[in-house]
């Protein structure tokens, strides 16, 4: 088994030499002076995980999408919090509302930070609960690509009854997703009357997170929809252009009280 183990990591690590190249199998064998079936079992094992690609049956193979997924992980849940914590807090002092920065982990929305307003009714929601079921979950599955939903999908399965109104197959969710993708925000009404609103956290090219509000909707106008989405767009960008610029890491405190 820690043979495998090596030869798998063997095959990626030939592979990250040259992301932008495709390299055949006979090349892939002979470079790591392995037989060549057992590389190719190892990389149809590895391609069917989602950590290499090829883009025809008879093509050479690259690393794929799961590789870049890691590596966005290794991006840790307490510096995003600290570096998007102070955004966080002014929207949610500007409007008074519960304001959420969640990602995703396997098949479920992780709430990483929410905020603290200061009335009598504030919505609360679970700090785990299934992508499916959570409007900023929802959001973040919006920019994966087909490759990784049918994955997603094929891992986890598609909506039980009561986990989204109206979505039971994939074609449903491909087209509620590209939808959500397209207007770059999500708006869902729960059988509460609960609604919530999300929009993307982008670093770089990559969706890593999604910022999201919950409210009664009795305090939902069409007007304060509009201006709460422009508001939490803003924030998305400002988070955006934090997060594009060199870690400065903050020894003194796990957040950047505000100074962001």
């Amino acid at each position: 088994m820690i043979q495998v183990l090596n030869k798998a990591i063997n095959i990626l690590e030939l592979l990250s030499s040259d992301a932008t190249r495709e390299f055949p199998l006979a090349e892939i064998a002979s470079s790591l002076e392995m037989d060549k079936g057992t590389c190719a079992n190892i990389l149809k094992t590895l391609r069917l995980r989602g950590y290499v690609t090829q883009s025809g049956s008879r093509k050479g193979y690259k690393l794929g999408y799961m590789v870049y997924r890691l590596s966005d992980s290794f991006f840790s849940n307490d510096e995003l919090v600290r570096l998007s914590a102070g955004t966080m807090d002014r929207l949610s002092l500007r409007f008074n509302e519960c304001v959420l920065l969640s990602v995703l982990r396997q098949d479920k929305r992780i709430v990483l930070y929410s905020t603290s307003p200061e009335r009598d009714l504030v919505v609360r929601t679970s700090r785990e609960k299934t992508a499916y079921t959570a409007t900023t979950g929802r959001m973040i599955l919006s920019y994966y690509s087909n490759e990784e939903l049918l994955r997603f999908t094929r891992l986890y399965g598609l909506p039980k009854a009561g986990d989204w109104e109206n979505v039971t197959s994939f074609s449903e969710m491909l087209k509620e997703l590209e939808q959500a993708q397209k207007k770059g925000w999500r708006i869902d009404v729960n059988r509460n009357h609960i609604v919530g609103l999300a929009v993307p956290v982008w670093k770089g090219d990559k969706v890593i997170a999604s910022l999201g509000i919950y409210l009664p909707e009795v305090r939902l106008s069409e007007t304060s929809e509009t201006t709460l989405l422009s508001a939490m767009k803003d924030a998305a960008e400002q988070l955006r252009i934090i997060l594009s610029q060199p870690i400065r890491p903050d020894l003194s405190s796990p957040f950047s009280n505000g100074q962001l």
